[in-house]
């Protein structure tokens, strides 16, 4: 049995959902960023008029919205992936110094293991992944349209720390 098997590609696959996801969640930070600092209820504008700066402040709360959910369904192809790597081990360990064409050894099963926890945690590329992840009320005031100022805050707070140290 090869390293280069199920798992490789799994752990691909994983790779090319969460780095992509990384600069989206950068984007969503800043993004955020500015929408607090500079329109909110009390946003106003001399060359615009009350219905335009309305118009304004929708667009941008659809825009964040959509970031969260496009970041929400990466959140859960990634969970996905990540019971399929944990999965597809176990089934590799019956293979453990088996003997055969099939054969793998416990150090290459360790290996493995540390690897896809590495890559699984999300510490590798500095995002904690599963906060991303939308319960049933947010998806509720998402598909209503509603972005929730008083939380924001706290939400900052929050992504700031899943986008890891860096940040």
């Amino acid at each position: 049995m090869s390293l280069n098997g199920p798992i490789t590609k799994l752990q691909q696959h994983f790779a090319q959902i969460i780095e992509p996801m990384k600069i989206l969640a950068e984007i969503h930070l800043q993004t955020i960023r500015k929408f607090n600092l500079h329109i909110d209820e009390n946003y106003y504008s001399i060359e615009k008029e009350a219905m335009e700066v309305k118009a304004d402040i929708k667009n941008a709360m659809d825009g964040i919205n959509l970031q969260r959910r496009i970041l929400a369904d990466a959140a859960e192809d990634l969970l996905i992936l990540k019971g399929a790597l944990e999965q597809t081990e176990k089934r590799i360990k019956k293979y453990i110094d088996a003997g055969g064409q099939n054969n793998i050894s416990a150090s290459e099963i360790a290996l493995m293991s540390r690897q896809r926890m590495e890559l699984t945690s999300g510490s590798k590329h500095q995002l904690d992944y599963p906060f991303f992840q939308i319960n049933l009320i947010d998806k509720t005031a998402m598909s209503l349209g509603f972005f929730l100022k008083e939380t924001t805050s706290q939400y900052l707070q929050k992504l700031g720390r899943a986008m890891g140290p860096n940040i």
